[in-house]
């Protein structure tokens, strides 16, 4: 089976990724900062009684003044930490989906 290579962020890479993404707000500028939370997202459960929720690790771009895109992370990060644009680079790396072509990103311990 053959893997998936990583790819090194730099800042071009992060804002195409950005730019392509749904933007809830404004549009992409110079100051972004992302932090990795725990994202909830809610579903009926099987017997269709209740409504459960799945968690799922998601990284929230916030772009100043009032923009925020949501990205998929995999693997384990430091939750609620802010990473400005350039330690987001340095921290993680991405790695496309095969099936669906879709980015994800990934904390890279040094």
């Amino acid at each position: 089976m053959k893997r998936n290579p990583k790819i090194r962020l730099s800042e071009r890479i992060v804002v195409s990724v950005i730019r392509k993404r749904r933007i809830y707000g404004c549009t992409p500028t110079d100051t972004v900062s992302f932090t990795p939370v725990i994202y909830k997202v809610p579903y009926w459960d099987k017997d269709m009684q209740r409504i459960a929720y799945l968690y799922q690790n998601r990284i929230v771009a916030r772009l100043v003044p009032c923009g925020m895109v949501i990205l998929r992370l995999r693997g384990k990060a430091p939750l609620h930490k802010a990473f400005s644009l350039k330690e987001f680079c340095d921290n993680f790396y991405m790695v496309m989906d095969e099936k669906t072509g879709t980015p994800y990103f990934r904390f890279y311990r040094k």
